[in-house]
């Protein structure tokens, strides 16, 4: 499991919305739907995992089918792995000025420096994103529906799990945020059967 304390990533491509993260072990790679951080220029930016891709770093090849064992290649053709990578694409959301602790989601002021290390952030960042409004509705401005809600039952999943949240604060977001998918009746039945198996593993402490 990735520590917030430990990189696992530099960025490689850069905007003022969406960025490219370059992830250094590809068996030790943080999953969809994770807030990571990033600082440079006396600014800490957090963002959300929405897209990840395993590939060949040689875009002329296309990787071989060798008809073995993922176990098996490591053992008779461990150099093969030497040319995978796993890259992120991350939706900017949220970031804090270092000089006056000024949170915003308005847009960063410019694209992040390439080869800046990214980081997992840390559990509170995971309650915050969903019990603080401010950063629920940055979520869903920045990112496109069809992405947004997996995203956000992935941050109540792990908020749950990881019994960093309380029943009522969940029960709270859950409500609010069934309100906000009220236009859309199969999106919310969606959103709810997920939600309530947390709320029951909550409620029961």
């Amino acid at each position: 499991m990735l520590s917030s304390h430990q990189p696992f990533g530099e960025i490689i491509e850069s905007s003022l919305k969406s960025l490219r993260i370059l992830c250094w072990d590809t068996q030790n790679v943080p999953t969809f739907g994770s807030i990571i951080s990033f600082s440079y220029n006396n600014l800490t930016v957090f963002a959300l995992i929405t897209q990840m891709v395993t590939e060949s770093q040689d875009t002329q090849r296309t990787p071989f089918a060798f008809k073995k064992t993922p176990a098996e290649l490591a053992l008779q053709q461990p150099q093969i792995f030497a040319f995978i990578q796993t890259v992120c694409t991350v939706s900017v959301i949220w970031h804090i000025q270092h000089t006056n602790a000024f949170e915003s989601s308005l847009t960063i002021p410019t694209p992040p420096p390439l080869h800046t290390w990214a980081h997992v952030a840390d559990d509170k960042m995971y309650a915050k994103a969903i019990t603080h409004r401010a950063f629920l509705d940055a979520i869903i401005e920045n990112v496109s529906p069809d992405l947004a809600d997996d995203c956000i039952i992935f941050l109540a999943s792990h908020a749950a799990e990881h019994k960093i949240i309380s029943y009522e604060a969940l029960f709270e977001f859950v409500d609010r945020y069934s309100q906000e998918l009220n236009y859309s009746l199969k999106r919310a039945q969606r959103f709810l059967k997920h939600m309530e198996p947390l709320l029951i593993q909550l409620k029961k402490g």
